[in-house]
């Protein structure tokens, strides 16, 4: 799948193939709210935080059950250091998935 792609071509580091890749995701299955956090994970990679914020708010419209996306919009405020807002978007997150590691120490943190 295009997902998986994208994925891969993160993991080596080629983000603008990788973003190409979850854009082809997206146009092939418009309601995929993983997608669209995938596509967001990769904007936040290279500090295009307002394209990133996009893609995670439209993936928790698709689906506001999405941990991912309510972990993605968190982090973006932390890079911005608007920690108040962080700390509520990590909350969210972790209220929707109360046993993650990950999201149990990015609230920590904030």
């Amino acid at each position: 799948s295009w997902c998986a792609s994208g994925n891969c071509l993160s993991l080596n580091h080629e983000y603008d193939k990788a973003i190409q890749a979850f854009k082809r995701a997206i146009q092939l299955a418009p309601e995929s709210d993983y997608a669209y956090t995938l596509l967001g994970n990769e904007y936040s990679l290279i500090d295009e935080l307002e394209r990133a914020m996009a893609c995670f708010r439209k993936a928790i419209q698709l689906n506001p059950r999405s941990y991912k996306a309510w972990n993605g919009v968190a982090m973006v405020y932390l890079k911005q250091e608007k920690f108040p807002s962080a700390e509520f978007h990590f909350t969210k997150a972790t209220n929707i998935f109360r046993t993650n590691p990950d999201l149990i120490c990015h609230l920590a943190v904030v």
